[in-house]
C-alpha cells in the first residue's frame, strides 16, 4: 500500500507537464500505464496489430513498427485489451467495487476503465488507489460506492473520485485488479 502512495507522490499528476490536458487531448492512458508500469503491473502503451500477432503466435519473428505492426492503445481500445488479454498478464476483472477498493488498500494495483459509445470520443482508464485517513472511499454502511481514485483527464486529480463510469456516454466499463 505504501509503495503505491509513494508512486502517487512521485507521478504528481496535478503538476506534472506530461499529464497536462490541452487542445482537447488527455492523457489518462498513459497516466495509468506509468502508474502500473511503477506498481509492477503490466498495462501496454502499444499493442500488436491483429495480422502482426497473428504471426506472431505462429512463431514468425515480427518487429515492432509504430503504425504498421504495433498501435498505440487509448482507454477505449485499453478497455478491449483489458478484457481479451489481460488475464494472460495478471489482470482479473471484478464487478465490486468494495473488493476492488479492497484490493487497492492491500497493495493491489487497481483500474477503473470505461469504453465510449462513440469510439471516436475519448473513453477513460483510471487508477482506484489506497485510502488514506484524509482521503476514504464513499461507502453506504460497508460498501464502497465510490472507490478513491487517481487520475488524468480533463480535471487531473491524485486524490477524489466520481462514478464517472456510469454516465451515459459509456458503453461498457469494467473493474480489474491486477493479482
Amino acid at each position: 500500500m505504501r509503495q503505491l502512495t509513494r508512486i502517487l507522490e512521485f507521478l504528481d499528476v496535478e503538476h506534472s507537464v506530461r499529464y497536462r490536458p490541452g487542445k482537447g487531448l488527455t492523457y489518462c492512458n498513459i497516466y495509468a500505464h506509468d502508474y502500473c508500469h511503477l506498481a509492477g503491473a503490466y498495462l501496454p502503451r502499444v499493442w500488436w496489430r491483429p495480422t502482426a500477432l497473428a504471426q506472431l503466435l505462429a512463431g514468425t519473428p515480427v518487429s515492432a513498427q509504430y503504425g504498421t505492426t504495433v498501435v498505440e492503445l487509448n482507454a477505449n481500445s485499453l478497455y478491449n485489451w483489458l478484457e481479451e488479454c489481460g488475464s494472460i498478464f495478471g489482470w482479473r476483472r471484478t464487478f465490486s467495487t468494495t473488493e476492488l477498493q479492497a484490493g487497492a488498500n492491500a497493495g493491489q494495483v487497481a483500474l477503473i476503465c470505461g469504453q465510449r459509445t462513440e469510439l471516436n470520443q475519448p473513453g477513460h482508464i483510471c487508477a482506484v488507489v489506497p485510502e488514506l485517513p484524509r482521503y476514504p472511499a464513499a461507502r453506504h454502511g460497508t460498501e464502497v460506492t465510490i472507490p478513491l481514485q487517481s487520475q488524468a483527464g480533463a480535471r487531473n486529480f491524485r486524490y477524489g473520485g466520481y462514478a464517472w463510469w456510469k454516465g451515459r456516454q459509456f458503453a461498457r466499463f469494467g473493474f480489474w485488479l491486477h493479482d
